[in-house]
Order: structure tokens, then sequence, then C-alpha cells
């Protein structure tokens, strides 16, 4: 598989200069994180391993930047083009000299989704052939005047350009090239006046060396104007919906959370940040509820609902400035469930205090021993997995009751799980205490903790074996690789597609 990418980042963006002045056009933020670097970090979860980045405006401070980045800096061979001002084919030329196998081709102002540029690397591809990501939903295109547009005869690319009058597909800045394209540029520089990319595609589609592959339903966006950077801002903070969000989440929650994530990128607080003030919150209601009082119910209610809503922010800000990480993953979950137990211990007390009845604590408090046992048995099934998310065992619980051949009672409580989505109960638990009804979020909660437990009662056995299972053979193929490469895994030199 190809592993190397070049990105072209030599323009001066003259489009983009009423918002964003002398600085270089990768430079520009986009949801708090520079073109330039979304795109690398875009492209490392795709697989790409390392980069050459051609530079041209403004080079010194676009290296500067990128080396400014630890964890990026030491992946980039830099090349400099003294013609930027040429079209951008020559730009592609420079990297001609340290380039010599298969290579992934981006566009330093072009973002896009992971899964488009795997999905493109994974493509067949024949030797000395070179592939380009086209998207064929037209209607979906921000500024079709602007786009590179292409024509096609099934999957050959016969015509490239941005005045075409018939077309198939728009060129989305993603390519998987061999190093026939330098050749086929330099065949087409041969004037001195330079050749643009563009041209040479059409040449090596000419010869039948073109091939295109439709990104499906991938997002991506060429920012070249400050309108397109508006959309592509939309269009990052319309990613971090989930599909798995639960029905609070997906009509309320999220267009709240959002709102907020926007101030807090702008104000740099990071996802752990945002985590702590959601524990904060979480924490004041737990006080708020335990004196049982009215006003200090509503209170409660409100603040574990904001609390709620902030909690979907920290994944959000971490995704949007793509610095999530397993262990900030980890301090979410901790989070969620540190605040889950204050408010419960919370609202028992605070029943208690309202009620006087003698059933109260006791019946509170072994239910939190109950779901304190319960959260550490799914904490192990985590830690088995690798995973830092209880979300991970939902979605293990979910697979396991769709299985026909278990017992119904696995299918009715995978289909009532939405009422223990923090989602759900919170909002319930916000209208229930300005209902003044503490008595309905005690008991709404025994109820919820008992639904919960008897999911892991069923399930946990089953799962963990199969995670430790699955642990102990990622451990025996780690010491066989050991064994068989005591000096580590031999590197492949051979181009991948061919």
């Amino acid at each position: 598989m190809v592993k190397t990418a070049v990105i072209l980042a030599a323009g001066n963006g003259s489009r983009l200069r009423r918002i964003s002045g002398s600085l270089p056009k990768p430079l520009v933020r986009v949801a708090g994180v520079s073109l330039i670097e979304r795109v690398m970090r875009t492209a490392l979860k795709a697989g790409i391993e390392s980069f050459v980045i051609v530079t041209g405006y403004e080079s010194e401070r676009i290296r500067a930047h990128v080396e400014r980045i630890p964890d990026l800096c030491d992946r980039v061979t830099w090349v400099h083009n003294p013609g930027y001002h040429l079209p951008n084919g020559g730009s592609v030329l420079a990297a001609r000299e340290v380039v010599s196998e298969d290579f992934v081709l981006l566009m330093s102002d072009h973002l896009f989704e992971p899964e488009a540029l795997s999905h493109l690397l994974r493509a067949p591809r024949r030797p000395g052939e070179c592939l380009l990501g086209v998207d064929r939903n037209l209607s979906d295109i921000f500024d079709m005047e602007d786009a590179t547009k292409v024509c096609l005869k099934g999957d050959r690319i016969v015509d490239i350009g941005k005045s075409l009058g018939a077309f198939d597909g728009v060129d989305t800045g993603m390519f998987v090239c061999s190093p026939r394209l330098f050749e086929a540029l330099a065949a087409c520089a041969i004037d001195g006046q330079g050749c643009s990319l563009t041209d040479g595609v059409r040449r090596l589609a000419q010869e039948g060396r073109m091939a295109a592959v439709d990104v499906g339903q991938a997002t991506w966006q060429d920012v070249d104007t400050p309108e397109a950077l508006r959309h592509a801002e939309r269009m990052l903070y319309r990613s971090t919906r989930k599909p798995t969000d639960g029905i609070i989440s997906r009509h309320l929650n999220r267009a709240i959370s959002i709102q907020f994530s926007k101030v807090f990128i702008a104000l740099g607080v990071t996802p752990n940040q945002v985590s702590f003030l959601t524990l904060l919150l979480g924490l004041m209601a737990a006080w708020s509820i335990s004196c049982g009082d009215y006003a200090h119910v509503a209170l409660a209610g409100i603040l574990f609902q904001f609390s709620s809503i902030l909690d979907g922010s920290d994944g959000e800000v971490a995704k949007l400035r793509m610095n999530g990480s397993r262990r900030g993953e980890w301090l979410d979950t901790l989070v969620d469930c540190l605040t889950y137990l204050a408010f419960f211990i919370g609202v028992t007390v605070g029943h208690y205090q309202r009620t006087q009845s003698s059933a109260v604590l006791p019946i509170g408090f072994l239910s939190l021993a109950v779901i304190a046992l319960t959260l550490s048995i799914m904490y192990f099934y985590l830690m088995n997995t690798g995973s830092g998310s209880l979300r991970r065992y939902v979605a293990a619980f979910t697979e396991m009751a769709s299985d026909r051949r278990r017992h119904p009672i696995y299918r009715l409580l995978s289909r009532l799980s939405f009422a223990t989505r923090r989602d759900f109960f919170s909002f319930t638990f916000c209208v229930f205490a300005l209902l003044n009804r503490l008595d309905w979020i005690f008991a709404a909660m025994i109820l919820g903790i008992a639904m919960v437990t008897c999911a892991v009662a069923l399930s946990a056995g089953r799962l963990l074996r199969d995670s430790g299972a699955q642990a102990l053979d990622e451990k025996v193929g780690i010491e066989e690789g050991e064994r068989r490469y005591p000096g580590g895994a031999p590197i492949s030199t051979g181009s991948a597609g061919s």
C-alpha cells in the first residue's frame, strides 16, 4: 500500500486574501486547525506515514508552522518550488527529485474524510496507472462553477477541465499516482510556461493511464474562497453528529453543544478541560439535589441537563481539533461515571431529606453499590478490548441481543437501552425536577440501575470471554512476530497496486 503523500502548498491563495491577509493559505485555520495540519492528520488516519510538502509562497512560514507540531514534523521532506507563480504542475514536478515510487497526491486546501482516501488507496490499479477520486454526487457540489469537471467512460477518465460542457463527476483533489505523472507533466511543460496538474492528468487520460474512483457519500471541500471556507466549517461541525446519538442528543443536545464547541475552539479550550467543566457541573447538580427543596431540585435538574449537553462538547472539540486520544476517551468515561454516581447519591440524600423514609437510604445506597460493581465489570471489558468508551460495551451487547437464538429478554433490554443513555435520562430527570417530582427521579434511577445491571449480568460472561480470547490472540501474534523478526518486522519497499 502507498505510504507517502505529496502535498502541494505552494500557491499564494489570492482569493482568500480578504479574510486571511498576508497569511499563506495552508495556514488558514478551519475549526481551529490550519488547513495543512488538517490535511496531514486526515491522511495519517487513512494510512499515510510520510509526507513530501512542496512550498513556494511564504515557504518559511509554512515550514516553521509544521515544524512546531511534534508528531508531524519528523514525517516531512521539504521541497521548494521557486516557480510557484506558474501553474501547479510545476509544484508536482518539483517533488520528482525525492519521489521515486508510487505516491498519493493531495492539495493543502482540500479537506476530505479519511475514509475517502482509504477507499482510493484500496482501489485496484494497473501498473503505471494513476487514480483520481471523483465525486459523482453533482447536486452536492458547493461551487460547481469553480470545480474541475471530469468526463468518464466507465471508470476511465477521457477528459478533465473546469470548462467542460458535459461531465460525469468532479475532481476531489485526491490522487494515487505512479511516477508516470512526472513524465506526463514534463512533456506538457516543454514551452517553458509551465503546465497545470490538469494538463498532466489529461495527457495520462489520452494514454489510457488515468482511472476514476467514486468517493461515494464521503464529504470533501476545496477551500479557495471565504464562502468555501465557511461551508467547510459547517461541513466539519455537521460531521460531529453520530449515527449512535440518542433521540434527545440528535434533536436537542447536539444543536446546543456544537455552539459551545465553537466558542471553546475559538478560546483554545482543550477537550480535557471541557470534560472537567462537565464534571464540575455534575457535582454542583449532585450537591443541589441533595438539599431536597424545590429551588435546589429544579436547579439541579437544569445543571444536570446542561452537564449532559456539554458532555458532547469534549468529543466535538477533540474531533474538530484532531487531538483526540485514548487517555481523553478514558477521562471522558470516568467523568461520566463520577457524575452519575455523585448525582445518584445526591438524589438518594435529597429524597431522604424530603420524605424521612427509613427505606430510602438502604434502597438507594444498595442500588449505588450494585451499579458501581456493574460499572467495574464494564471497565474490565473495556481494558480487555483496548477501548475507553462504554459505547463499546453497549455495541457488543446490542450485537449479542440481535441473535434470534437468544432469549427474548436480550432483545427487550436492547430496545429499552435508549432509556439508559445519558441524553435521555438527563433530560427526563430535568423535566421531573422542574415538576418537583424528586420521587419520580429516585424511582427512575432505581429502575435504570436494575436494567443496566440485568443487561450486564446476562452478557458479561460471554463478552469477557470473547474479549479475553481476542486479547490473548493479539498477544500471541505479537510474540510470534517478535520470534520471527527479533529486529523488527521487515519493511516492504515495493509499490502498491501493481
